[in-house]
C-alpha cells in the first residue's frame, strides 16, 4: 500500500506559514492510516522525507510496525553537535534548502524545486535531465516540498528514542548520495541494536529511482527474513 502525504498531490494542497509541515503530522496520519485499515503491525518502508515520517511513526507507535526500511532520511538531530555533522548539515541547508526556499518566495516554482532536488541529488543539473513526466510530478508537489524546506519542518529526533526501537531496520544509503545522508545513515545504524544497512549501487539520494533493481530485491529480501 502506497498512500500521498497531505499537502502532496493528490490531496488538498495549501501552503500557510502557520501550518506544520513537519513529519510530525505526516506520522500521525500514517498510524491512524495503518489503524484504520488494520494492518498492523506492519513493514513500512520509507525513502527521504517518508522515511523520516516513517522513523518518527516507529518512534511514536512501536505497536503498529513489525520492520522498517529507511531510505537515507533528513534527520538533522542525529548527526548534529559534533564538527563533521555540523558541518554536512550546513552544506545541505546551504545547497539545498536555502536557495530552494528563496525561490519559491519569489514564486519561482521550478527554479525551487529544481534547487532542493539538485542539492540534495548533489547534482545541480538533475532538473534538466530527468523526463518531462517526471518535472510534473515534482511541480504537482510543489506545496509539500515549499513547506518542507522551512527550516522549522526539520524536527529534533534525540538519539535515545532511535536507539529504543526494537523491531529489525534495514537502513539504505546510495554510494553515490551527499555526504550528509550517508553520515545520517551510518548515524542510524550505529544507533540500533537490530539493523542492517545496505549502499545501493549506482545510486544517489533518488535510491529507488536510480537503482531500482538493487533497491526492491535487497528490501524484498529483508521484508521476507522478517
Amino acid at each position: 500500500i502506497a498512500y500521498s502525504r497531505r499537502y502532496a498531490y493528490p490531496n488538498r494542497q495549501v501552503y500557510n506559514d502557520t501550518l506544520d509541515y513537519s513529519v510530525k503530522p505526516h506520522a500521525k496520519d500514517l498510524a491512524e492510516l495503518i489503524r484504520i485499515l488494520d494492518l498492523g503491525p506492519v513493514h513500512l518502508v520509507g525513502h527521504s522525507w517518508g522515511a523520516f515520517t516513517s522513523l518518527k511513526a516507529t518512534i511514536d507507535n512501536p505497536e503498529l510496525i513489525k520492520s522498517l526500511v529507511l531510505g537515507e532520511p533528513p534527520a538533522h538531530s542525529l548527526i548534529s553537535n559534533t564538527k563533521i555533522g555540523d558541518s554536512l548539515i550546513n552544506y545541505i541547508i546551504e545547497n539545498a534548502f536555502i536557495p530552494s526556499d528563496k525561490a519559491f518566495k519569489n514564486n519561482d516554482d521550478p527554479q525551487g524545486i529544481a534547487a532542493f532536488i539538485g542539492g540534495v541529488m548533489g547534482d545541480s543539473l538533475v532538473y534538466s535531465k530527468v523526463s518531462d513526466a517526471t518535472r510534473e510530478r515534482w511541480l504537482q508537489n510543489t506545496i509539500e516540498m515549499r513547506g518542507c524546506v522551512k527550516p522549522e519542518s526539520i524536527i529534533t529526533i534525540p538519539p535515545e528514542h532511535v536507539s529504543g526501537i526494537k523491531i529489525p531496520v534495514l537502513v539504505i544509503k546510495g554510494d553515490s548520495s551527499p555526504l550528509y545522508f550517508g553520515k545520517i545513515a551510518d548515524t542510524i545504524y550505529s544507533l540500533l541494536p537490530n539493523a542492517k544497512l545496505h549502499t545501493l549501487s549506482n545510486s544517489s539520494h533518488g535510491l529507488q529511482g536510480n537503482n531500482p533493481k538493487e533497491f526492491n530485491k535487497t528490501v524484498l529480501n529483508f521484508i521476507n527474513e522478517n
